[in-house]
């Protein structure tokens, strides 16, 4: 017994084993701690990123015993980020984007707003499952502008984006090149999701961990290691932009 429980904890150490995403997910969703991120490029550390997920208990009546520490049941998921950037970026100076995503216990989101404020703009973006619309709102000063897009319009967002359209994956847009809609599915063609449970060397010892791996369009890649109780460890993006854990940073 002692040989078995030996190989399986050690004896794998490098080999990655494929594991369903869904089993991440609910680690991350369902992790006790928050994850404080610093969010570095070239090396050169540009702002930090607050990751807080949080389960969302039923109301409990008057008469119901409460454990501290115990969740008995849940409705639902909640994760919270705020993402601050500093430094001398003119384009990211005193930008902050602040998010909020609700997931329900089946663990498919229900809603989601994201606000972005670089004053003197605000702009705020929320959309509900099943309500058909996405709302966007803009301030700027005494100046307020909201708009409304209907799920089935979002076809044409390629047009929305104009010159940055070009720069989509092949096979992007609907109709053929230059007509600026997104062809259904195709998110689900461009975006591929794996997931596995590996080793990452922190400081001179290595841990078990859960490496997430997301591929867009077949050639820009972003991997993401989390721990084994949810926490975000590591997230490795395009371009050189990292986003590190505090509690790696000095390791």
């Amino acid at each position: 017994m002692n040989v078995l429980l030996w190989e399986e904890e050690y004896g794998a150490r490098r080999s990655s084993v494929s594991i369903p995403l869904s089993a991440v997910w609910e680690k991350v969703l369902t992790s006790a701690d928050r994850s404080v991120l610093n969010v570095r490029r070239d090396g050169r550390t540009i702002g930090t990123l607050e990751w807080t997920p949080s389960v969302v208990e039923p109301v409990k009546t008057n008469d119901s015993v409460e454990i501290e520490g115990l969740v008995d049941q849940s409705e639902g998921y909640h994760i919270q980020a705020v993402l601050r950037f500093f430094g001398t970026d003119p384009a990211l100076g005193r930008l902050l984007i602040q998010g909020g995503a609700d997931f329900g216990g089946d663990r498919n989101w229900r809603g989601l707003e994201l606000r972005i404020d670089q004053r003197p703009r605000v702009w705020t973006l929320r959309a509900a499952s099943g309500s058909g619309e996405v709302v966007l709102d803009m301030e700027e000063g005494r100046r307020h502008v909201e708009q409304r897009f209907q799920t089935q319009d979002l076809s044409s967002v390629g047009a929305l984006l104009g010159p940055l359209a070009a720069f989509l994956p092949t096979g992007g847009t609907a109709g053929g090149p230059g007509s600026g809609g997104l062809s259904a599915g195709w998110l689900d063609r461009n975006l591929q999701w794996t997931a596995a449970q590996d080793w990452m060397k922190v400081g001179r010892s290595r841990v078990r961990i859960y490496k997430v791996t997301g591929r867009f369009g077949g050639s820009l890649e972003a991997v993401a290691y989390v721990s084994r109780a949810g926490e975000i460890l590591k997230v490795q993006l395009p371009d050189n932009l990292q986003l590190v854990s505090d509690a790696l940073a000095g390791l």
